[in-house]
Parts: C-alpha cells; structure tokens; sequence
C-alpha cells in the first residue's frame, strides 16, 4: 500500500526534483514525490515544509488562489494556521461554495487571503507583510 503524502515545502525558487511545481504568491509551493523527499528538499534548499492531509484539497485552494494573488504577498502558513487576525478593518468573501472558502481581509497592519478547504481539513494564509 502507498505511503500517503503529506508534506509540501514552500520555497523562493523553482525545484526541478519535484513531482508538481504550483507558483503563488512569488513562491513555489512544491509538491514532492515523496515525504521523505519533502524533508531532503526543505533542508537542501533552506525552505519551509507543511503538513497537509489532502493535497488534492491544498491545490484546489491554490489554483482558485492564484487569481486573486499578487506577487508583493507571500504564503505564511499552510495548515498551521498560528496566526489569523481576529479584529480586521475590512473582510470580503472572493469565493463560498460548498468545497472552499476565501476571503480579502485588512487588519489595517497588514493584508493578505485566507483559504480554507470546507470538506477537508487544509487552510493557508497569504500576506503581504511578515509577521
């Protein structure tokens, strides 16, 4: 039986050893043939690495992502959502349907996109300012 994947690594450049390459956000979120491979790439190319427990449900939010988002923002946090702003000054919904959920918002500090899969259990956020 196949090993499930579940890690993606988010990194500033292209990796040509991947199985599939999404670019969002001026970033490369890279999907690995493997999990083990997603660890040997996140530490020979000094990148972050997710945990994501359906990568079909990540690239369905990246795909409608990549419409909205400018390279100026940048992709923060893949399913591990630590920080989501509670007050914003201003939030609109780009996309809510019964699989996903999008959204615009301004917290006045910073802005970014935050996506959140509805069936499964994935949620990314995009800002234009680190934290």
């Amino acid at each position: 039986m196949p090993q499930t994947l579940n890690y993606v690594c988010v990194c500033d450049k292209r990796i040509t050893e991947a199985r599939e390459i999404i670019e969002v956000a001026g970033k490369y979120v890279i999907i690995p043939y493997s999990n083990s491979q997603a660890h040997r790439l996140a530490d020979k190319y000094q990148c972050e690495k997710f945990y994501v427990e359906d990568i079909n449900a990540l690239k369905q939010i990246l795909i409608v992502l990549k419409k909205f988002v400018h390279e100026e923002y940048e992709v923060t946090e893949i399913n591990d959502i630590r920080w989501y702003p509670d007050v914003v000054e201003y939030k609109k919904a780009l996309v809510d349907n019964d699989d996903m959920y999008i959204e615009y918002y301004n917290t006045g500090v910073c802005d970014g996109y935050y996506g959140k899969h509805k069936k499964k259990n994935i949620e990314i956020n995009i800002t234009n300012k680190p934290f």
